[in-house]
């Protein structure tokens, strides 16, 4: 945290001549750590995502077992790499369950995202900018579902989304009806389903090698 100029704990020992900036510090602080949360749930959401994408084109196989094949390494690495998270939505809505809510949320998600990850002042992008009561003064970020993410309210709000999406997309998403790889073109890799793996499969290949997949 100290390497990272996070160690708001620090505050007070900080050169006194920079006193008079110590709000704008902490802020600064608490805008990085927002930043790296949105990132980070983003990027989990985005791999799960992938990994049901998977599921349905390999049928369920032990992603550990799938690493070791030629077919399943060209798939990541030449169509599920390429695929955008909205892209990857689209894919497992037409497969899965999804239900309006949870995908709004995702898009919400993505959006939010996208301002923090592309603009180190992303309240100067034109979506935020032109927002009804915005003035050049005020020192606060993009809003998320109507709130400053930068803020408690906003970042709780954006946390229990997150939470949810991924509760939804590790236990509780079904299949649709009548989707199934199998159903229409015959798979040489498919094998009984092994139940409810949560590994996705870019854990699998830094597992593998542990032997705890």
């Amino acid at each position: 945290m100290s390497a990272a100029g996070l160690d708001y704990w620090n505050i007070l020992d900080r050169d006194p001549k920079y006193d008079q900036h110590r709000t704008l510090v902490l802020q600064g602080m608490m805008r990085e750590i927002v930043r790296g949360e949105v990132v980070s749930q983003f990027t989990l959401i985005d791999e799960h995502l992938g990994s049901k994408i998977c599921r349905y084109m390999f049928e369920n196989k032990r992603f550990a077992t799938l690493w070791k094949t030629k077919r399943f390494e060209r798939f990541n690495y030449f169509v599920l790499e390429k695929l955008s998270l909205m892209e990857k939505l689209a894919f497992v809505k037409d497969v899965y369950a999804v239900s309006k809510g949870i995908a709004a949320e995702i898009e919400s998600i993505n959006a939010i995202r996208n301002a923090l990850a592309h603009a180190f002042f992303p309240e100067n992008l034109r979506a935020y900018r032109s927002k009804p009561g915005w003035t050049a003064r005020q020192f606060a970020g993009p809003r998320y579902k109507g709130v400053d993410i930068f803020t408690f309210e906003g970042f709780e709000r954006f946390l229990a989304d997150s939470r949810r999406v991924l509760q939804f997309l590790i236990t509780d998403i079904q299949r649709k009806k009548g989707k199934s790889v199998s159903t229409s073109t015959p798979n040489p890799l498919r094998i009984r389903a092994t139940g409810g793996e949560l590994v996705t499969p870019a854990a699998s290949q830094v597992l593998r090698g542990k032997g705890r997949v």
